[in-house]
């Protein structure tokens, strides 16, 4: 029997999520995807103390999604390595992936990583960094190159091409320096830098972009890169 002129069809089994994704995709919200990958920890100079052995690197990784009056954090992971006495040597971490997600979005906005670097001794440190990723509005950063700049919160960082590459930065948590408020872990460094995103095609994967990021600690006895590639 046919079917009156009119009359809406009967949604299938599940009919009001598929009807949702449908709405969505008929105001063609752009769909952004974020994944990465940390490859390997490019290891120049290593120090651990005297007679101590090789160091123990600790990577503590954040990822926020980052528009004109926003920033949250995408997400975060912690990865370690365990190098040879050998120097230099190329590591691999004990966990590849970093923060993932998908992000429907109409609105422009940019995605910000923020990286650091610790030599794990006691590990209380390594516990309070990776905590505090949570809180961005706690942390400010700056470019170690221009050191008479007032630290930026990581909502204010500017949009400008130079923070599009890694960039070493200084840290700033609750108020206070993380090179020097360590005890239990050495502080290393940080790198931050922002990454623009790119509308998810399906029929065109994206192609990871590489990038290296430099750590470099005060005493220059610890000199690292970490590899890092990102589909973003």
């Amino acid at each position: 029997m046919p079917r009156p002129t009119g009359a809406r069809k009967r949604p299938p089994f599940g009919g009001a999520d598929t009807c949702a994704r449908v709405r969505i995709c008929s105001r063609r919200v752009p769909s952004f995807r974020f994944h990465g990958r940390v490859e390997k920890l490019e290891i120049a100079r290593g120090h651990d103390g005297f007679l101590r052995g090789p160091p123990d690197p600790v990577l503590a990784v954040a990822v926020y999604v980052h528009d004109a009056s926003t920033c949250r954090l995408l997400g975060r992971s912690l990865h370690r390595f365990r190098p040879s006495a050998r120097m230099p040597s190329e590591v691999l971490p004990d966990v590849h992936p970093i923060a993932s997600g998908a992000i429907d979005a109409n609105q422009d906005f940019r995605y910000l990583a923020l990286v650091v670097a610790l030599e794990e001794d006691g590990g209380r440190d390594v516990q309070r960094l990776y905590g505090m990723l949570e809180h961005h509005r706690l942390l400010s950063v700056w470019d170690e190159a221009h050191s008479e700049v007032e630290p930026f919160s990581l909502l204010a960082v500017p949009r400008e091409l130079a923070w599009f590459t890694p960039t070493p930065v200084d840290l700033i948590v609750d108020g206070a320096s993380a090179s020097t408020s360590c005890s239990s872990d050495k502080y290393i460094g940080a790198v931050c830098w922002a990454m623009q995103p790119r509308s998810d095609v399906p029929t065109a994967p994206l192609r990871p972009s590489v990038y290296r990021l430099p750590f470099l600690a005060a005493d220059r006895k610890n000199d690292w890169t970490a590899l890092l590639s990102i589909s973003h």
